[in-house]
């Protein structure tokens, strides 16, 4: 008998918490769909990240854009090449406040002080080809590569982990920093 009178208190507890989550409306949140009609320079989006000032920075197929709550602003300087042309993969908002963009093909770009950083294979990266971004407990920024291993960037210059430095495979897909500041790394 204690055996059924359990089931029927279960069961009761369960039909009263039915029955006052459907007091709760459907619609909780505000909902609302941008695109390229909207200033998007395309509708493909791979990444968001805030930054400080409560700016949304949105990663797409053809480039960053910033968002205030009310207009995007795209980067269309001639200088900005590698933020438009390729598709950003990766954004990060560091302790510094910097935010850094990780791209497909354009290498790394870091926003600071109101202007662009570029780093590439010309600057000491493996390759351009930055699949993600993470920053590590020391403020150091690390970025896994399509191909071009682990990259840690501390004191404006890079360090590159590969197989032959005991990465398991040189394309790195993921990156997590902890709570307890351990950097999990996800390779093909």
């Amino acid at each position: 008998t204690r055996f059924i009178l359990l089931v029927l208190l279960v069961a009761a507890l369960g039909h009263i918490v039915t029955s006052a989550s459907l007091k709760i409306p459907p619609f909780k949140y505000l909902h609302r769909n941008w695109n390229t009609r909207h200033g998007l320079p395309q509708n493909s989006v791979y990444c968001m990240q805030r930054d400080a000032l409560g700016n949304l920075w949105i990663g797409t197929g053809r480039g960053v854009v910033r968002f205030d709550g009310l207009k995007f602003e795209t980067f269309d300087d001639s200088g900005l090449a590698s933020i438009n042309t390729y598709q950003a993969t990766s954004l990060l908002l560091s302790r510094k406040d910097e935010i850094w963009i990780g791209t497909y093909g354009g290498g790394a770009v870091r926003f600071s002080d109101n202007r662009f950083i570029y780093y590439s294979n010309l600057t000491g990266m493996p390759n351009d080809f930055v699949l993600c971004i993470t920053e590590g407990m020391n403020r150091e920024i690390w970025m896994g590569t399509q191909g071009g291993g682990l990259l840690k960037f501390i004191d404006g210059r890079f360090n590159t982990f590969t197989t032959a430095s005991g990465l398991a495979h040189n394309t790195v897909n993921a990156l997590l920093t902890d709570t307890r500041s351990v950097i999990w790394i996800g390779t093909s």
